[in-house]
């Protein structure tokens, strides 16, 4: 036989080599025995049609050495794969002897689709589980594409071959994008192995039409469902509708939040915002603190006086926290201990980062019995001293006061109109004569405040200039009279006449002459002669109160007579001599 002679005894193969008939190899075999079916002559394609279907155990050799060398030499398989009747049987002999039996058939193998669909499929169903199989993104993407072709995945199996199928997936790199078109025992493996894109109809498959996609419920109904949630978030938030909640139950709040930051720390942020609008973190020492940021940023925290304390010691006065506070209120001020609220008080009074009212409002909620020692306020935090004040937060006192004795005066103006108890120490305070000024001047300053002031001529008298004069008089004429005492000063210190007169009006039944001689000598050359009689006629300006100066001076024998002066204007006097 030409075969046996040109083949068998040679030991080479002739893949396409044509028997006449079936016969003609069972002859071959018993003639040539184990030389045959052991050597290289065995790689013939009728060859392998032959023993294939009915008694492959005979290829055992042959397929052993195509597993070695068709990663390098796939010519007589690819031979075979297209014009062999059982190639899907060889693909079940050969895949769990070799591990490139993936890559050859989607990447190498020139044959058509359905052709390599049907053979990948049949090299699935056969692979070993303890062969580590070469895989690619092409592998992986082609299986991904047409499992729903391939009985593995859609026909019936056993639990623990659906296992292995999934487990020999997952080692190629393939997913189930939809879990509805397989099996039901593959679908089942599927889910427990995580092998599938989150989406809605995949976890409507996964659990069930009746389970709801909240995370807590979806804990309560598969964890291996929830655990898969978790690793792929990012997938789960974008298949929400806007009115699904990612968590339902309060209960469960905190602990989905704690596996959501040990999956994912990014999410906490985006899962808590859109639960359910009951659920709060009563407690934020119950979390990791690495969430707390985004719990406190989604508005999902107790404004509790101990949750904020908690953060605060943390991570300071944040943006985050920041944006909440501005608009909660604190509340169970009453189970801190009163140093951790001082500490809290004191971080957001000196922080800078709130609006003041919203800083002292807070500050009013810690329910702090002794307020806030000043002292420890930053440059930041004795800006908001004037609401302090207001609010009784801090010692209305000059001690307090000196701490921003050198401020700009409209930031002081507002000290001076918060204080409740700045009459009783006005008079302490290191004011300027251009301070004196604008205090009586001011129009929120309390008339106690200035009455204080004008009471305590010494404390005037060391601050009077032109402004603070003229100030003083001011204020004086608008119904506010001051003591003989302080309008010698204020004369002394030039206070225009037109002032100092009505003023000096109400004491003139009663003031002693000589306190009157020091006020007209203050007033100046105009009004010196007035303090003493003799020959001389002094004119002065017709102005309001003259007269009754006059008057006074008149029943007191220093002024004989008095009129209007003919010729210059004004009033002549004649003194008495």
């Amino acid at each position: 036989m030409n075969f046996i002679l040109h083949c068998v005894q040679a030991d080479r193969a002739a893949p396409h080599f044509h028997f006449d008939e079936a016969s003609s190899i069972e002859a071959v075999e018993k003639e040539m025995g184990s030389r045959f079916l052991d050597g290289e002559s065995v790689f013939n394609v009728e060859v392998f049609d032959y023993y294939l279907p009915a008694r492959p155990e005979h290829l055992d050799k042959a397929i052993d050495k195509l597993a070695v060398r068709s990663g390098d030499d796939s010519s007589f398989l690819d031979a075979y794969l297209i014009d062999g009747e059982s190639r899907d049987g060889l693909i079940s002999r050969l895949a769990p002897r070799w591990d490139g039996v993936f890559i050859h058939l989607v990447e190498k193998a020139p044959l058509e689709l359905e052709v390599v669909v049907a053979l990948v499929d049949a090299a699935i169903t056969s692979a070993a589980q303890d062969t580590d199989y070469e895989a690619s993104d092409q592998v992986a993407e082609f299986v991904s594409e047409h499992y729903a072709q391939m009985q593995a995945f859609v026909g019936e199996t056993d639990a623990v071959k659906a296992t292995d199928l999934i487990a020999l997936l997952r080692r190629l790199g393939a997913q189930i994008s939809d879990l509805s078109l397989l099996g039901e025992t593959q679908c089942k493996a599927a889910v427990a192995a995580g092998l599938y894109p989150v989406t809605r109809m995949n976890l409507s498959v996964a659990l069930g039409e009746s389970t709801g996609l909240a995370l807590d419920a979806m804990n309560a109904a598969d964890d291996s469902v929830y655990r898969h949630v978790l690793a792929n978030l990012d997938d789960y938030l974008d298949i929400l509708q806007d009115d699904e909640v990612t968590v339902e139950s309060p209960d469960a709040f905190v602990a989905v939040l704690g596996d959501v930051a040990d999956a994912a720390e990014f999410a906490v942020r985006l899962v808590a915002v859109r639960a359910a609008d009951s659920c709060e973190v009563a407690d934020l020492t119950d979390l990791d603190d690495g969430a707390w940021g985004q719990v406190v940023s989604a508005g999902r925290f107790a404004p509790t006086v101990w949750n904020v304390s908690q953060f605060v010691s943390k991570f300071g006065v944040n943006e985050e926290l920041i944006e909440n506070l501005g608009t909660v209120n604190l509340t169970k001020a009453e189970e801190v201990e009163e140093e951790p609220r001082l500490g809290l008080a004191y971080a957001l009074a000196n922080s800078g980062a709130l609006e003041s009212t919203a800083a002292v409002r807070l500050l009013g909620q810690l329910d702090l019995a002794d307020g806030l020692d000043p002292e420890h306020l930053s440059d930041v935090g004795l800006a908001l001293l004037p609401t302090l004040l207001e609010k009784d937060l801090v010692p209305d006192a000059a001690d307090t006061y000196a701490l921003v004795s050198d401020r700009p005066f409209a930031f002081r103006e507002e000290y001076f109109a918060a204080s409740k108890q700045l009459a009783s120490y006005v008079c302490e305070l290191e004011l300027s004569s251009d301070d004196l000024a604008q205090v009586m001047r001011s129009r929120r300053l309390t008339p106690t405040v200035k009455r204080a002031i004008a009471d305590d001529v010494d404390f005037v008298t060391d601050r009077l200039s032109r402004q603070s004069v003229i100030a003083f008089c001011q204020w004086a004429s608008k119904g506010n009279n001051v003591s003989v005492e302080l309008l010698v000063k204020l004369a002394e210190a030039g206070a225009p006449a037109e002032h100092v007169l009505g003023l000096l009006e109400p004491h003139l039944p009663d003031i002693e002459l000589g306190l009157l001689d020091q006020i007209l000598l203050g007033l100046g050359d105009d009004y010196e002669p007035l303090t003493r009689t003799g020959h001389h006629r002094p004119r002065l300006k017709d102005r309001d109160g003259t007269e009754e100066l006059l008057k006074a001076l008149q029943s007191r024998n220093r002024v004989s007579s008095f009129g209007p002066a003919k010729l210059l204007g004004g009033i002549r006097v004649n003194m008495r001599h």
